[in-house]
């Protein structure tokens, strides 16, 4: 899904919110395509349909810097999102990823990409 990322600080939970909204991905992940923009942040806060935040307070936090080609694997269900660094401006560049073990998401948040008008990139790669 291809959406503006120019939101600030802001934390949510991966889901299929047109399927209900708590099915959440096996794993997330994040893959960096620049050095610029402000780091993801993974925090030990979980929801279900019960609660909305467990703990209510997070009690630990992990972040993650951009770095070109850097790859973060965490567990779909918990609380993440990305900061800002100072008072940068830079769009940040990334490709999300989720991972779905007991249910797969409805359009539009998955969808099978249709490769039939793409070549091999062997067709017209430079090799040595």
């Amino acid at each position: 899904k291809n959406q503006a990322a120019r939101l600030g600080a802001h934390f949510h939970y991966d889901t299929a919110l047109q399927d209900g909204g708590f099915p959440r991905a096996a794993y997330a992940s994040v893959l960096y395509l620049s050095d610029v923009g402000g780091p993801t942040v993974v925090l030990d806060q979980v929801a279900d349909m019960h609660c909305d935040r467990w703990p209510e307070v997070p009690q630990e936090g992990h972040l993650v810097m951009p770095r070109l080609n850097r790859y973060m694997v965490f567990p779909g269900e918990l609380r993440h999102g990305c900061m800002p660094v100072d008072d940068c401006r830079s769009p940040r560049y990334v490709i999300l990823f989720n991972f779905w073990a007991r249910h797969t998401p409805s359009a539009p948040s998955c969808q099978v990409p249709d490769f039939s008008s793409y070549s091999p990139v062997s067709e017209w790669a430079v090799t040595s």
